[in-house]
């Protein structure tokens, strides 16, 4: 039997916006797995709507991928894919949450 068909794996990381954790996970996917981490900028704090804005012309076109949130990037998962194109086939959400559980911690996000 072939291989299937190359399958992207976007990987929203957490809080950190790096993806470094994403590493070794990366390391044991099966080769028709293709994994892409979209790392947050780091220069700025971004809400979850400019964070829509950053990734959503990041993500791919034309061909099918998987969409992996982790923690931070649930809520960020969700808005995406209301606007995903025909080609998100999976929506995965890793130890992560619809709302923000503690919203009066929000307001401390500048100082942080």
């Amino acid at each position: 039997m072939a291989d299937p068909a190359p399958l992207t794996a976007v990987l929203l990381p957490g809080i950190d916006g790096t993806g470094r954790m994403f590493g070794p996970l990366s390391a044991q996917l099966p080769s028709w797995l293709q994994p892409q981490v979209i790392a947050y900028p780091g220069d700025r704090l971004l809400s979850y709507a400019q964070l829509v804005e950053y990734v959503l012309p990041r993500l791919p076109k034309g061909r099918p991928y998987i969409l992996i949130a982790e923690s931070f990037a649930g809520p960020l998962a969700l808005q995406l894919s209301t606007h995903a194109n025909k080609y998100l086939r999976v929506l995965v959400l890793c130890a992560t949450f619809v709302r923000n559980p503690r919203p009066h911690l929000a307001r401390l996000a500048p100082w942080l």
